[in-house]
């Protein structure tokens, strides 16, 4: 049950002018063209256009097996304060946002006014009222799970207007399976090179896709433990992904590796 009662996506339409459906039809066929993270800023733009939002942000998150939170594989910024990104990074305000933890419980369509008003602990308090210092009072969060891959993403649009009609988030929900898959494109587009992994790293990475630690592979291997972060630094290295969890989904985003 979503925290939102949103309204059919035929009524959420039918309060949009012909001109802002035009709009919307061109973003689902831009969505199948992003390559690069000025085609997902542009189409964000044009998002953005269609409510009534003042600061938007995007971000394709690894989570743990159970779906908890860990850490952006992606982040994409069209419109958000810097500072406040940048407070949120160093104050680690993922660990206390309702909005962030909510999101990745249930993947719904989430007014952040309804979901404020559940946050009841001293630092939830804390954290809303510094989000509104920076005018990030209202919004909404939509997103999707991925659900082959321990990762799932996030698009939150935050504006003064934006928790007022049910319809915001009925449009926002209809276009967040393309924004998602755009999201996709962009952080695990296959270069033009071939990663060219050995065997042997081959090997590593399948037993880091089943949760083993550097220890239990070298214990599987029967390799030191050194060679093991030799081996697991050179496809973070070959396959640019930030952690362990982003070289998994990059490898089987490319085929490199299977389920």
């Amino acid at each position: 049950m979503s925290n939102l009662d949103i309204t059919p996506a035929t009524a959420a339409y039918s309060q949009l002018t012909r001109r802002e459906l035009v709009s919307l039809l061109e973003i689902v066929d831009k969505s199948l063209h992003v390559a690069t993270k000025q085609d997902l800023t542009a189409l964000l733009q044009d998002v953005q256009k269609l409510v009534p939002a003042e600061h938007t942000v995007s971000a394709l998150a690894e989570t743990t097996p159970n779906g908890r939170y860990v850490g952006p594989l992606q982040l994409v910024n069209l419109s958000y304060p810097t500072d406040w990104l940048s407070r949120y990074i160093e104050a680690d305000y993922a660990t206390v946002d309702p909005i962030l933890q909510h999101h990745f419980d249930h993947f719904e369509a989430q007014v952040w006014s309804q979901t404020y008003r559940r946050a009841h602990s001293r630092k939830q308090q804390m954290f809303i009222g510094e989000a509104a210092d920076c005018h990030l009072s209202q919004g909404i969060t939509v997103g999707v799970k991925s659900a082959s891959q321990p990762m799932g993403s996030l698009f939150s649009f935050s504006g003064q207007k934006m928790g007022e009609h049910a319809s915001h988030a009925a449009v926002l929900q209809q276009l967040v399976p393309h924004l998602h898959q755009a999201l996709l494109s962009l952080t695990f587009l296959p270069s033009a090179a071939d990663p060219l992994l050995s065997s042997r790293e081959r090997e590593v990475l399948l037993w880091i896709k089943e949760g083993k630690t550097n220890w239990e592979i070298s214990k599987i291997l029967l390799i030191s433990e050194r060679t093991v972060r030799f081996h697991v630094g050179n496809v973070l290295n070959k396959l640019q992904a930030s952690t362990r969890g982003h070289a998994v989904a990059v490898a089987l985003q490319q085929g490199l590796i299977a389920l």
